[in-house]
């Protein structure tokens, strides 16, 4: 503004809002403002004299008497220094239209703060919405008793202690005295003519603010003023009464005059017959009854007056002791810092954030004073919002984060780690709180490092993945591996198992599982972390990329071992198996799926062959012929060396050359692996399968498997015999033989048929269950020597009864008949197929 520049205090100051009034008439403005060349804020009070001038029901005399009033109030308050006084950054300066001074930042006047905003066109919302809590008016009373002790000892009477001349350094702040615009010195109170005189008053100059500022109030003025035109300092303690009952009743003194001189003279007749002053607490009557009263001599002192026992209590005292602290000893400071917390509670929370806080943040200042004031300044950060944590705490706990020693501030800091995160902006956290959280799992106090991991989990969700995955983790893995104490390394596992929620696939597996192996103690509590870590991460087995094959060759390896500690006691040791058990049902699971998988798509894709291959021929019995031909020239080309190299006799090649091909297979003559063969069970093959069924024999013991008894295949499936004595049903897999009347299913589902045969005693033969036949030859009982390779693979051979040789059918489950010719039953093998 053009008419600012002809004014020193507007030239060096750049005003913001107009945040409140105040001064006789609330003819003061007050502003916001920053000094241009130092930044620093302050206040500056305005005096519009242009305004006043062009107002023309002002006159030339009472605008002339109104500008000197307000030049004396700035220029005595700049002459005066006290802590309950505004302290004054500018003087007065007077230009053309303004008169202007700068102060320390204000809030407002008390004026404002009761309701009345005069001269305030456009109020801020926290002035309309003040509440003044009982605590801050006895503190406010106490700093404005403080400052009037301090005026009286100089031998200034105040002459208009009213709420227009009172101004609160914020919300919640403390209380400051201003105003002297009708102040005089008390050597002149018994001659008024030396130094000031009493105006006149007229009930029509109330209603308006420039004829209203040109004199004291009179609601506010002692009884003497009116009676005697004399005052004396104990005329402000009368003021200092009706100051007090007015801010308990929202502004409103304990009596209005209007101007009237009158009707003031009447209002103080009754208040002085009054025995009890309404309208305020109880134990603040007698006092305020005692600083009304019309005899001055009975009034307390300044000094006096805060000496009651309504001041007496605890929120009080703490905030007179904070207020002074600056004077006390560490020592005395230090014991009162410790019981500040438990009287916290008890303040509102603008005296907490004006009046308690700044007082703290200096001492933080002091690292050996910053243990015993840090737990209140956290405490009080829990009733700010986030931008009061920002604005008014934040910055003077940033400094004492990077502190590492004396151990008690990282450890009062981990343990307000929820505030921390919850109240600070993000950057805040990365550039400061967590490197406090890094600092602290390096700390060589085991003690601060398990604190730290009993924290972390507690913010895990609000650390960006980065720093979890790049700064935090690693960290706790290396503090597992490298303590020496055991507690840390618990707590390291723990930790990790909790986090283990943030954690994605790729960390668990390239991280956590070495980290697991790497760990050398086999203390209990270890291996029940480590172990505890593998619970969390098998309830999702697939997050964490658990598979049947990671556990099968990693994670059960590895955890085998730790069941033989000797550390463990039964119930961990309970535990360690169950985990491993769960792990090894998985596996199981896993790959029976897997490999049925594989099954059932071989049996699909055999299915599917034959499908095509039958579909091909038009015909069988061109077809049954060339197969025959095809397999009498196999059985004629094949050495005839023994049943080790599909030995074949012309009967045999007789009957297969009668026997129909297989409908699974029409180009293979051979009995199938699985024992789906079609061929009649009367009819010998000429070859058989790897697995095959062994054919009865001689009674002759077998010298290569030294056994009384007829040799049988590896998986032992059940043939009949000769007349020899029958041996037990039941072979290495356990298999039972059945009778002839009753098919029985061996390992892979094959069948055989035997009649019962009573069981005999041979605990040296492992082939023992080989049933006998009682349908087969009439050989006597002496064995006949054979051949000691005969049926070691499957390929049995016995003897007709002419004492020929003959091969026996090898196929898994395929019964076999008498050699008495008569063709056989073909059993139905299809609801026995392995793959069923």
């Amino acid at each position: 503004m053009n008419r600012f520049k002809s004014n020193v205090v507007l030239k060096e100051y750049e005003l913001k809002r107009h945040v409140g009034s105040g001064g006789p008439g609330l003819l003061w403005q007050l502003h916001d403002a920053i000094h241009k060349a130092r930044s620093e804020p302050a206040t500056v009070f305005l005096f519009d004299k242009k305004a006043i001038s062009n107002d023309k029901s002002v006159s030339k005399q009472d605008r002339e008497a109104l500008f000197e009033v307000y030049r004396q109030g700035p220029t005595q308050l700049a002459k005066l220094r006290h802590p309950a006084l505004v302290r004054v950054l500018q003087p007065l300066s007077e230009s053309k239209d303004w008169l202007a001074f700068a102060t320390e930042p204000l809030f407002a006047s008390l004026t404002n703060v009761l309701g009345r905003l005069d001269n305030v066109p456009s109020p801020p919302i926290q002035l309309k919405e003040y509440e003044m809590a009982d605590l801050e008016k006895d503190l406010g009373f106490i700093q404005i008793s403080e400052a009037l002790a301090f005026c009286h000892e100089a031998g200034l009477i105040h002459g208009n202690l009213t709420p227009d001349a009172i101004f609160l350094t914020g919300k919640g702040g403390t209380w400051k005295l201003a105003g002297f615009h009708f102040v005089h010195h008390q050597r002149y109170a018994s001659d008024p003519s030396q130094a000031w005189s009493f105006p006149d008053y007229d009930s029509h100059n109330e209603q308006q603010a420039t004829k209203r500022a040109l004199r004291p109030r009179l609601n506010y003025l002692a009884p003497e003023y009116v009676l005697t035109k004399t005052c004396d300092l104990k005329s402000d303690i009368f003021s200092f009464a009706q100051l007090m009952f007015a801010t308990y009743n929202r502004g409103q003194p304990v009596f209005e005059s209007h101007g009237n001189i009158l009707t003031y003279q009447s209002a103080v007749e009754t208040l002085s017959r009054k025995s009890v002053i309404d309208g305020v607490p109880s134990n603040i009557s007698d006092l305020l009854k005692r600083m009304f009263n019309i005899n001055g001599e009975v009034r307390p002192t300044a000094a006096d007056a805060i000496q009651s026992p309504h001041f007496d209590n605890v929120p009080v005292m703490t905030c007179r002791f904070l207020d002074k602290i600056f004077e006390k000893e560490d020592v005395a400071k230090a014991q009162f810092m410790k019981s500040l917390p438990q009287v916290l509670p008890s303040m509102p929370k603008p005296i907490l954030l004006y009046r308690v806080l700044p007082t703290l943040m200096h001492e933080l200042k002091a690292t050996v004073m910053a243990p015993f004031a840090l737990p209140s300044a956290l405490k009080i950060g829990q009733q700010c919002n986030m931008v009061e944590f920002e604005t008014e705490i934040l910055p003077g706990l940033i400094p004492l984060m990077a502190v590492t020693d004396p151990i008690q501030i990282p450890h009062i800091f981990l343990h307000n780690m929820e505030l921390l995160m919850t109240k600070s902006p993000s950057a805040q956290v990365s550039l400061h709180i967590l490197p406090m959280v890094y600092r602290a799992l390096e700390h060589n106090s085991a003690n601060i490092q398990q604190l730290a991991l009993g924290v972390i989990p507690d913010f895990m969700h609000t650390i960006q993945y980065s720093d979890m995955k790049n700064s935090i983790i690693p960290r706790i893995q290396a503090l597992c591996l490298a303590t020496p104490t055991s507690a840390v390394c618990i707590n390291c596992l723990v930790c990790l198992g909790k986090l283990l929620e943030v954690m994605d696939k790729w960390i668990f597996l390239d991280s956590i599982i070495p980290m697991l192996k790497q760990i050398q103690s086999r203390e209990a509590g270890v291996i029940m972390g480590m172990l505890g870590i593998l619970h969390e991460a098998m309830k999702s087995p697939d997050k964490y990329g658990l598979d049947h094959m990671l556990l099968a060759t990693s994670i059960v390896p590895f955890l085998s071992p730790l069941c033989t500690e000797p550390s463990l006691n039964v119930k961990q040791l309970q535990r360690l198996m169950k985990m491993i058990r769960t792990m090894l049902d998985q596996v199981e699971k896993a790959q029976t799926s897997a490999l049925q998988q594989v099954e059932n798509l071989q049996q699909e894709t055999s299915s599917a062959t034959s499908t095509v291959q039958l579909g091909s021929r038009p015909g069988s019995s061109s077809t049954d012929d060339g197969l025959l031909a095809r397999m009498q020239t196999m059985q004629s080309a094949a050495p005839a060396s023994g049943a080790l190299n599909g030995l074949t006799t012309p009967s045999a090649q007789a009957s297969v050359s009668s026997t129909p091909a297989s409908p699974l297979n029409p180009f293979d003559t051979t009995p199938s692996v699985f024992g789906n063969s079609s061929t009649p069970a009367q009819t010998p093959t000429s070859s058989s399968s790897v697995f095959g069924n062994t054919a009865p024999t001689s009674t002759s013991s077998n010298p290569v498997l030294g056994s009384a008894s007829a040799t049988s295949s590896v998986f032992d499936s059940a043939q009949p015999s000769n007349s020899m004595a029958s041996q037990p049903a039941g072979s290495v897999f356990d298999k039972q033989a059945t009778s002839s009347s009753q098919p029985g299913l061996d390992l892979f589902g094959s069948m055989s048929s035997a009649p019962a045969a009573a069981p005999t005693s041979n605990p040296m033969d492992i082939f023992a269950g080989i049933p006998s036949s009682s349908s087969t030859s009439t050989l006597p009982a002496a064995s006949t020597p054979s051949n000691g390779l005969d049926n070691l693979f499957g390929n049995g051979v016995s003897t007709n009864n002419s004492g020929m040789l003959q091969p026996q059918p090898a196929y898994f489950g395929a019964a076999t008949s008498s050699s008495s010719g008569a063709a056989a039953k073909k059993p139905d093998l299809s609801e026995f197929d392995l793959l069923a």
